[in-house]
C-alpha cells in the first residue's frame, strides 16, 4: 500500500508511532510530553500521592496528578499507529503504557540496528529477497484434508524459523493468524472461534495455539474411532429374518385389531359405545315401553262410555318408562 505525505502525521505535529520508526517516534515525543509539562509522570519521577505515616493525601493533589496523567496518556495515545494501541489501552498510567512501548518495540529496533552493520547493501537485498519469498511461501503453505496435522505443523514452523533468522520481528498474532488460516476445511470452524477470541487472550503464543488445535484433532480422531466402534457393534442384518418380519407385518395389517378402549356408555374395555350390550339391551326395553304407553293412551280415550260422561281421562304421556297416575 501506498501512503501519501502526511499519513502517519499525528494531531500533535510528530509522526505516529509504526513499525520501524521507534528510535524517532521516541525522541519527537519526549519532547512534546515535556512542552506540556507532564514527562515526570512519565519517567515516574512525580508520584500518585499515597498515604503517609497515617495520614491521607490531599484531595487536591490527587486530581491534579491524575490529570497530568490523563494528558500525558493523551498524548501517547494520539502519537501511535492503531495497530500499536494495545499496549497503551492496557495500561493503567502513562508510565506504564510508555514502558511496555518500549519493550515491544525498542529490541526490534536494536536487531535492525545490528543487521545494519552486519550487512552490505548487496547483503541486505539478498536478504530482503529471501524474506519476500519466506513469505510468499508462508501464505502459499495450506493443509489439504489428507495431510497429518503434525507434517503441516513441521511444514510451517521450519516456515516461521526461516523467516525469523533473516531478522523479520513477528509477533505471535502476526504468526497465529496465518497458521490458523492455513489449516484445512475440517478446522475451520474451530480456527474461526481461536480467531476471533485472540483480542482477548493476548497472552497466547504461537505454542499454546499449535497444543489447542492438536487437542481438537485429538478430539476428532477420538470422535471416529467411537463412530467404528458403534457401527460394528450393530448386528449384521439376517435376510431371512427381514423377510419372515415382513410376511409377518403383512397378515397382521390384513386383520383388524380388537377395541382395547372404554366405552363411552357402560365404561368396560373391549367394545365402543355402538356395541354396548347394556345400551342394545336398554333400547330395546324402551322400544317396547313406548309401544305399550302408547295403546294404553288409545284405548282409555276410546272407551264405550261405561264411565260418567263427566269423567276426565289422564293421558300420563309416558315416553321413556310407564309410571303411575297420580
Amino acid at each position: 500500500m501506498v501512503y501519501e505525505e502526511g499519513w502517519y502525521r499525528s494531531r500533535y505535529g510528530i509522526d505516529e508511532l509504526r513499525k520501524g520508526n521507534y528510535p524517532d517516534w521516541k525522541w519527537e515525543c519526549q519532547l512534546l510530553l515535556k512542552e506540556h509539562k507532564v514527562w515526570d509522570v512519565v519517567t515516574g519521577e512525580s508520584k500518585r500521592p499515597v498515604k503517609k505515616e497515617g495520614q491521607e493525601p490531599l484531595m487536591e493533589d490527587v486530581l491534579a496528578w491524575e490529570e497530568e496523567d490523563k494528558k500525558a496518556m493523551r498524548i501517547i495515545g494520539f502519537t501511535v499507529i492503531g495497530e500499536l494501541l494495545r499496549p497503551v489501552i492496557q495500561a493503567k498510567s502513562a508510565k506504564e503504557a510508555w514502558d511496555e512501548l518500549e519493550n515491544v518495540h525498542a529490541p526490534n529496533e536494536k536487531a535492525w540496528d545490528e543487521f545494519e552493520k552486519l550487512h552490505t547493501p548487496n547483503e541486505r537485498q539478498r536478504q530482503f529477497a529471501r524474506q519476500f519469498a519466506l513469505s510468499r511461501q508462508l501464505h502459499s503453505c495450506k493443509m489439504s484434508s489428507n495431510t497429518a496435522l503434525k507434517d503441516h505443523e513441521r511444514e510451517f514452523s521450519n516456515i516461521i524459523d526461516a523467516l525469523r533468522a533473516t531478522g523479520e520481528a513477528m509477533n505471535p498474532r502476526e504468526v497465529v493468524t496465518p497458521y490458523l488460516l492455513s489449516l484445512s476445511e475440517e478446522y475451520e470452524a474451530f480456527a474461526e472461534a481461536l480467531f476471533f477470541n485472540l483480542s482477548f487472550e493476548d497472552t497466547w503464543t504461537f505454542d499454546s495455539v499449535k497444543g489447542m488445535v492438536r487437542v481438537e484433532a485429538q478430539r476428532r480422531a477420538n470422535a471416529i474411532t467411537a463412530d467404528v466402534a458403534t457401527s460394528r457393534s450393530r448386528p449384521k442384518p439376517d435376510p431371512q429374518s427381514a423377510k419372515a418380519h415382513l410376511a409377518k407385518g403383512k397378515k397382521a395389517r390384513g386383520k383388524k385389531g380388537k377395541f382395547t378402549g372404554n366405552c363411552y356408555h357402560c365404561g368396560v374395555i373391549g367394545h365402543i359405545q355402538s356395541q354396548c350390550p347394556k345400551l342394545i339391551e336398554e333400547k330395546k326395553r324402551e322400544k317396547k315401553s313406548n309401544a305399550f304407553s302408547g295403546f294404553a293412551s288409545a284405548f282409555l280415550a276410546s272407551s264405550d262410555g261405561a264411565a260418567d260422561s263427566d269423567a276426565w281421562v289422564l293421558d300420563i304421556g309416558t315416553t321413556s318408562r310407564h309410571g303411575r297416575a297420580i
